[in-house]
């Protein structure tokens, strides 16, 4: 490895685009219009208007094929596509390799949005997980279960 590398540069996707038939689509809107109607039958007229948006923007973005996105690792933190964390507000980093590829995922201290979740595309993990020692700790950290649950119902 080479120790004087100042920055770690790699593209990758945005999200997994996958290929949604005319039965995901139809799923989705037999359960959003039965929503909708059991809400207006309920008398919660903004809910059922509320599901209706909802499945409209679940449509659309479905469709739309994932940017390819920028990573880049520095000495003073990490830039996805534009949006620079420095070290300061992270708190550790894991790289987790699934069957789709190897992803790193880095704790943020933040209590809403806790994890960074990036695919490492053909990258070297053991010149990242170095780079990243230097200034994170490294932990077992795993993509949590909600985001795992969304990829099973195909979002």
């Amino acid at each position: 490895m080479n120790d004087t590398k100042e920055v770690i540069a790699w593209q990758a996707p945005e999200y997994e685009h996958k290929k949604r038939g005319g039965d995901w689509y139809f799923a989705l809107w037999i359960i959003a219009l039965s929503l909708a109607i059991a809400a207006i039958l309920l008398d919660n007229i903004l809910f059922g208007i509320l599901v209706v948006v909802g499945a409209i923007a679940l449509s659309i973005y479905s469709i739309k094929k994932p940017r390819t996105l920028s990573v880049e690792i520095s000495k003073r933190g990490i830039n996805i596509d534009g949006l620079y964390y420095p070290f300061g507000i992270l708190s550790s980093f894991g790289i987790e390799e699934t069957e789709k590829g190897a992803q790193l995922i880095v704790q943020r201290k933040k209590a809403f949005t806790p994890y960074l979740i990036v695919p490492i595309a053909d990258e070297d993990i053991d010149e990242i997980r170095a780079f990243l020692k230097k200034h994170l700790k490294e932990e077992d950290l795993a993509e949590p279960a909600a985001h795992k649950i969304m990829e099973r119902l195909g979002f």
